[in-house]
């Protein structure tokens, strides 16, 4: 989807089915939503479509996780301030118009601030551990394909299930040597928790991305034999005592907290 021409109009209509509906302003209760839907589409044609983002357009691996979504609503909110100063809007259109501009305007914030602080998280692991940071910046699979690592720093992540860091492992439909996440093949999704020790969760998935992206294949046979019909937790996954993956995590955190200095 990021690599395709994403409208505006879509966009919105998505925003509206998901919205909950205990919300204590009632625009999008569950008896207006038909309406704004059919409003939402009745404009569809007066919005300009959002160019396509390219993913790889940075030169660098490791990006920021928010980026594209953060274009991609940029561009929703010049739509719909286009729509809404428009000589074909009609009065109607016009105050869902500036209902859905609010909200809109309330997510958009949310994300830049989620993707200031990721970038901020980058900018200082970079400057505490640089030879790290250009390992990850540099991982290919086993192939020598380019795998992009998106990093994400949330708030409140792993306060349900006691997991403040992941690396997703999935591999591509097209080959069992190549990674794909929610960015498409040849990219990794990392999230860490937003949290006083960002800096060490960051490294330490920075340890899974090492071994796992040019082992991809023979790694998901082993976590599969390993973790498949086990009785282990998931916070446990990975971290056996001769699990590969887990291994490369400790060599990686004993030189970081070597090299470490304070992080942000």
């Amino acid at each position: 989807m990021n690599q395709h021409v994403v409208s505006c109009g879509m966009q919105i209509v998505l925003f509206i089915l998901n919205q909950p509906t205990t919300m204590n302003d009632t625009t999008f209760s569950n008896n207006k939503r038909p309406l704004l839907l059919a409003l939402a589409w009745s404009f569809f044609f007066l919005l300009p479509p959002i160019k396509a983002y390219n993913q790889s357009a940075s030169q660098s691996n490791i990006k920021n996780g928010y980026e594209s979504e953060l274009v991609q609503w940029n561009h929703q909110l010049k739509g719909v301030s286009y729509a809404l100063n428009s000589s074909k809007t009609t009065p109607c259109q016009r105050k869902v118009l500036t209902k859905i501009l609010k909200y809109t305007e309330v997510y958009r914030n949310q994300l830049q601030k989620s993707y200031d602080r990721t970038s901020e998280v980058l900018r200082t692991f970079k400057e505490n551990d640089p030879e790290l940071f250009e390992q990850v910046n540099n991982i290919r699979d086993k192939d020598g394909n380019v795998t992009d690592v998106y990093i994400k720093v949330i708030n409140d992540y792993g306060a349900e299930n006691g997991i403040y860091g992941s690396t997703n492992l999935n591999q591509s439909a097209h080959d069992i040597d190549a990674y794909t996440s929610p960015y498409g093949d040849y990219s990794v999704l990392v999230k860490v928790a937003e949290c006083p020790k960002v800096l060490s969760l960051l490294a330490h998935e920075f340890g899974h991305v090492i071994y796992q992206v040019p082992n991809l294949a023979s790694y998901v046979m082993y976590y599969q034999q390993a973790y498949g019909a086990s009785g282990n937790s998931i916070t446990g996954r990975g971290h056996l005592p001769d699990d590969p993956s887990h291994l490369s995590v400790k060599r990686v955190l004993k030189s970081f907290h070597r090299k470490s200095r304070k992080g942000p």
